[in-house]
């Protein structure tokens, strides 16, 4: 085989097929990363992304005041944080090995940031895939997140935003693509396919701009889940959507196939979308749909009993004895308000003149856990210990050691706790969860096929554990969950406080269609069966 360059980006639009392509890549010898994002239902042959990439870009895309679902007709801006982060991360990955990739859909808003950072020596593999099959894809992952994870609050405002802005996934879509076209126009490095030749191809060159190939033979081909790539877009998702927004898609899709050098004939019977979407079906009147509430706005110094420094001067003013009372009523104000930094300042200014106090010493270790700093929770917690021993504050313990990388003494912790309180599920999490961080994903599984009536949390690590090994059997476990989770639930309340969320009509009825669907797809399935577990190198179905 010709010699691999690197490195290599892989990047395209969420839902385009870019984990396919990443697999290709993985069979033809590029190292995608040690840490990578583990599989999922969505996923089930893993994302292969690297955890440090992805979070690489969360934090320059939080700088910017965005996220992965980028809507904005200016990509976000570059700053030199970025390139930085880049710069270091390239640096690390060389020292590895010599032929290297990244995939995330996120580095589609950052190319120049990539070019910049690799000093012009990376080569960029680009997926496209239609728009309508890229919402219909992401419409179709957050109903089932929706429905399967139940979440409250946050959990659920991420997976209703594409609902509740019926045009959010569309305009992503042009956003992103319009930073790959562009960026492509300009850069001899790119190679340019479209998720159906992926899918379709015996094999694959990836054109580099040295004019060296990198051929992969059909003995090569990922295993492709027939599910996840849907070829026939739903039009009843488009309905809502501006007939002028639809001109543009369209328009961009047009200027994207000109441009690929790797794409099937079925990419182009689907230029004419809008022309019959316009022709052959009424678009109705809707009610605009209403932004979500934002629930992390910040309150300002002013507002009364949440200004830090007239907490801090009262506190102050009171007795000795009284002080830790009103900074611990102070804190929880700050922490409901979501002030986490200012709860921080006021228990630590308590804990100042009040230094044994037993109820300060665990809501200041509960905030650095919160805050990430895991290395500095586990002395206020101990310090609480030697006055009061619960179950509670043993259990902050072992997070607080798990989280410092301490896994021995969480796992002993954790099992001393386990054998008080049989069955208690959250324990039994932290205790397979230790296991896991100390001797891998096989003993992991062991002890948590030992352990009876798991919890939804430990069900999905469990799956998560069994994706790589042996799919079918992970996707019985993550159901198993989920069953866990809908069994307590009241499904048509659930149902009503979700769609109240959704004033779009069209929107609203067909997610309901969506959660109805993934509800009764859970219907009639058959009893788990005994995990089993392959010895190391086994070969499982």
């Amino acid at each position: 085989m010709t010699k691999l360059p690197s490195p290599i980006v892989c990047t395209g639009f969420h839902r385009s097929g870019t984990s396919l392509a990443a697999q290709w890549l993985h069979k033809t010898g590029f190292d995608l990363g040690a840490r990578l994002v583990p599989p999922h239902p969505s996923n089930p042959d893993g994302h292969f992304e690297d955890e440090d990439v992805v979070a690489l870009h969360d934090r320059w895309l939080a700088r910017q005041c965005t996220d992965w679902i980028h809507a904005s007709s200016e990509p976000p801006a570059i700053d030199e944080e970025l390139i930085s982060d880049i710069q270091a991360y390239a640096a690390n990955r060389t020292k590895e090995t010599a032929a290297w990739a990244i995939k995330d859909p996120r580095a589609t808003l950052c190319l120049p940031a990539w070019e910049t950072a690799t000093q012009h020596k990376a080569h960029y593999l680009l997926v496209v895939r239609h728009w309508t099959e890229c919402a219909q894809s992401l419409l179709f992952r957050h109903s089932r997140e929706l429905a399967y994870h139940l979440p409250r609050g946050e959990g659920a405002r991420q997976h209703l935003r594409l609902w509740v802005q019926p045009q959010l996934a569309y305009q992503a879509w042009l956003s992103a693509n319009r930073a790959l076209l562009h960026f492509a126009s300009t850069n001899q490095s790119c190679s340019i396919v479209t998720a159906d030749f992926l899918r379709s191809a015996n094999c694959v060159e990836l054109l580099l701009s040295d004019g060296r190939k990198v051929a992969l033979t059909a003995n090569d081909k990922p295993r492709i889940l027939q599910g996840l790539l849907r070829d026939a877009p739903m039009s009843q998702y488009h309905h809502a959507l501006d007939p002028a927004l639809l001109l543009e898609l369209d328009g961009l899709w047009d200027e994207l196939t000109a441009l690929t050098e790797l794409k099937s004939p079925a990419d182009l019977t689907k230029r004419d979308y809008t022309a019959f979407t316009l022709i052959n079906e009424t678009h109705t009147a809707t009610t605009p749909a209403r932004s979500l509430p934002e629930t992390n706005a910040t309150p300002r110094n002013g507002d009364g009993a949440l200004d830090v420094a007239k907490i801090l001067a009262d506190v102050e003013q009171r007795p000795v004895e009284n002080r830790a009372i009103k900074a611990l009523a102070e804190t929880h104000k700050l922490m409901v308000a979501g002030r986490l930094e200012d709860a921080l300042a006021v228990v630590k200014h308590g804990l100042s003149s009040t230094p044994d106090s037993v109820d300060l010493n665990i809501t200041y270790g509960d905030l650095l856990l919160r805050l990430s700093r895991a290395e500095l929770a586990l002395a206020p917690y101990q310090l609480a210990a030697q006055t009061k021993d619960t179950p509670g504050l043993r259990l902050r313990l072992v997070k607080a050691w798990l989280a410092r990388g301490e896994y021995q003494s969480a796992q002993h912790a954790a099992l001393q706790l386990l054998h008080d309180d049989p069955g208690n599920q959250e324990v039994i999490h932290l205790v397979g969860t230790c296991i896991l961080a100390e001797s891998g994903p096989e003993a992991a599984i062991a002890w948590l096929e030992t352990q009876e009536g798991l919890g939804r949390a430990s069900l999905l690590l469990l799956a998560k554990l069994l994706f790589p090994v042996d799919y079918i059997r992970a996707n019985q476990v993550y159901l198993q969950a989920v069953i866990a989770t809908i069994s307590k639930e009241n499904l048509e309340s659930w149902r009503d406080e979700i769609l109240s969320q959704v004033t779009d009509q069209h929107s609203r009825s067909r997610l309901e269609f969506a959660l109805h669907r993934h509800w009764d797809a859970l219907q009639g399935l058959p009893d788990p069966q005994p995990i089993k577990i392959p010895s190391v190198g086994q070969k499982t179905t």
